[in-house]
């Protein structure tokens, strides 16, 4: 066992609740041949060039927030931020790691020792960056929502995950989200903080929402009381005006991307199909797929189904008005079998009269949800911020009361459904129950996240399973060629 360092008095970094006697510093020596010791037991250590950084390394290899050291439940980590140098332990390069008594860690041409006599763990989760990954939230038309904490800040996040295995056409729009998204900022959006990429996953840093959809709200409760129903759409449209103000379509309003949060406050989430005519990335993208119909076929503006491309803001207010027909009825507009009838009916039926339904509405409120479905754009409100105020003298906004650990657990479990079908797919085989055996397996070594994981840290392979879309192509088809040779194993 190494013995204290003379830089550190003992007894300075011991925490009442863990091992006796436990220590654990980073040293560093600069020029001057001085040394500087820092209590990782106190506090994490964030390495960089800026002066605000716990331990400043003023050289131009070391990028001005490098990396952090931190401890978390008596194991000593640490975390690559992302820098263009990269981060090196014992001359290995890593994102990030576990750390043990007497690691060399290099930031671009400068050095850190540790000291320290707390064991080290072999593996202790899902990072992305800076980003542990704490749960898998829910899933989109592409991506995969990922609940995480941001080990700098300490604050709850939310990653929206581009899987590892993405066609071009993904990525280009996934861009788009993120640049879009990056320049707004409003309380009826949800924000977007960061565009990251780690080992070819791109994913977004989002603020972490505990709210309810409305998708998800009419499901539990019922449709809306025509108040609260009318403050819902008037605080989308006010989100929805900031989005086109600057030039910006959303391109899919509906319930399950409008969120309500307990006090009743709303945000617009999932800027996926976003049509920005001033990106070039969404030029090339409409030369490429202009045929392709784009949207949800229940709420689809009859613009919009004929030419996704060529449209303006008024197709927003054309969904916004399917919306609101959902929160007040509980039913879509159009009750099709198909895409292709749905998209029919919105270019040429006329929707249920409203009077018949629900006869206690105000007038105005019936005359005005027929102006939002008109099918010619000129009939409709002219702005977003126009169809806010006609909706203020009928709008109440109301406390929500919901089970949030209840609703996590149902997204997840329907995320984890689509993650099966998905690894079934590249399986190949007929039998899903083959992939949901409960097999225990060594998968951190099967994926080469850890070296000694042989020793600890076995997974089942639901808890890797939830973690797919984090996972590199080859990553992947080192677990569907596993799961083969189990399940043939389990047949025999």
């Amino acid at each position: 066992m190494p013995s204290f360092p003379a830089t550190l008095d003992p007894t300075s970094g011991v925490k009442a609740d863990g091992p006796a006697g436990a220590f654990a510093v980073l040293e560093y020596t600069g020029p001057d041949r001085q040394t500087i010791a820092h209590n990782l037991l106190e506090d994490s250590v964030v390495i960089g060039s800026d002066p605000h950084c716990d331990l400043r390394l003023p050289e131009t290899s070391v990028a001005p927030v490098h990396a952090i050291v931190l401890c978390e439940g008596w194991t000593l980590s640490l975390r690559d931020l992302g820098t263009p140098s990269g981060t090196r332990v014992n001359g290995n390069a890593i994102l990030t790691c576990d750390l043990q008594d007497g690691d060399l860690i290099e930031f671009g041409h400068q050095a850190a020792r540790v000291r320290t006599n707390l064991a080290c763990r072999p593996f202790r989760g899902f990072f992305l960056q800076r980003y542990r990954v704490l749960e898998l939230l829910g899933s989109g038309g592409m991506s995969w929502i990922f609940g995480a904490i941001d080990l700098l800040t300490r604050q709850r996040v939310a990653l929206k995950v581009l899987p590892s295995v993405h066609s071009g056409r993904m990525l280009a729009q996934f861009g788009i989200e993120a640049r879009v998204g990056l320049q707004l900022e409003h309380p009826n959006i949800a924000q977007i903080r960061e565009l990251c990429s780690d080992r070819a996953t791109p994913f977004l840093v989002m603020e972490y929402l505990p709210g309810i959809t409305t998708q998800e709200l009419v499901e539990q409760q019922g449709p809306l009381p025509w108040r609260q129903a009318c403050d819902v759409i008037r605080q989308a449209a006010l989100g929805l005006s900031h989005l086109h103000q600057l030039g910006v379509i959303h391109r899919d309003i509906k319930p399950a991307n409008l969120l309500v949060m307990p006090s009743g406050a709303v945000k617009i989430i999932d800027l996926g199909l976003a049509l920005d005519p001033q990106d070039p990335a969404q030029l090339e993208l409409q030369a490429r797929f202009e045929k392709h119909v784009i949207g949800t076929a229940d709420y689809i503006s009859p613009e919009q189904s004929r030419r996704s491309h060529l449209i303006d803001a008024r197709a927003d207010l054309y969904s916004l008005g399917c919306v609101l027909y959902f929160l007040l009825v509980g039913k879509t507009l159009f009750q099709g079998n198909g895409v292709k009838e749905k998209l029919a009916a919105h270019r040429a039926q006329i929707g249920p009269d409203l009077r018949s339904l629900l006869p206690n509405l105000p007038s105005g409120l019936h005359e005005l949800l027929n102006r939002l479905l008109a099918k010619s754009p000129e009939e409709r409100p002219a702005t977003a911020q126009t169809l806010a105020d006609e909706l203020l003298p009928w709008s109440l906004q109301q406390e929500l009361s919901f089970e949030w650990i209840a609703l996590k657990a149902q997204r997840a479990k329907v995320a984890e459904l689509r993650l099966r079908k998905l690894l079934d797919r590249q399986q190949g085989s007929e039998t899903p129950e083959k992939i949901t055996l409960p097999i225990e397996y060594d998968w951190f070594r099967l994926l080469g996240l850890h070296e000694a994981a042989a020793e600890s840290g076995r997974q089942t392979l639901g808890e890797v399973l939830m973690m797919w879309p984090l996972l590199s192509a080859s990553q992947q088809s080192a677990i569907v060629h596993s799961l083969r040779k189990q399940a043939d194993i389990v047949e025999s």
